[in-house]
């Protein structure tokens, strides 16, 4: 069975237990894999506020994205990285979960 699994990653410790996971069932499966990270984009109420700083942030989640991607490499998996933003993070995920239809969506809530 070829997998088609988004998991979206925000940094936190539990992501590492997720990925995990992704490994075992990606092993066995084979499949493509979407690392996902969904940022809220700043409000500019603040005018002193840097007007780069959502493309900072942008630019930090493609790192991790990246080092997340070549530590989960396997040779069947194909590992693709995506960064973006929405009003709110789950619309962000909703819509490139329209954009991508996968089987498998892994989401990571700290309680």
């Amino acid at each position: 069975m070829h997998l088609r699994a988004a998991v979206v990653l925000d940094g936190c410790e539990l992501d590492e237990e997720m990925l995990q996971r992704v490994r075992q069932i990606l092993r066995t499966s084979g499949g493509d894999v979407l690392l996902l990270r969904a940022l809220e984009p700043r409000l500019a109420l603040d005018p002193l506020e840097d007007p780069l700083a959502d493309e900072a942030s942008r630019a930090e989640g493609g790192r991790y994205l990246r080092d997340i991607a070549q530590r989960l490499a396997l040779g069947s998996v194909n590992v693709t990285i995506k960064v973006t933003t929405g009003l709110r993070k789950s619309e962000a995920i909703a819509d490139t979960e329209r954009q991508c239809e996968h089987d498998l969506i892994l989401v990571v809530h700290p309680s």
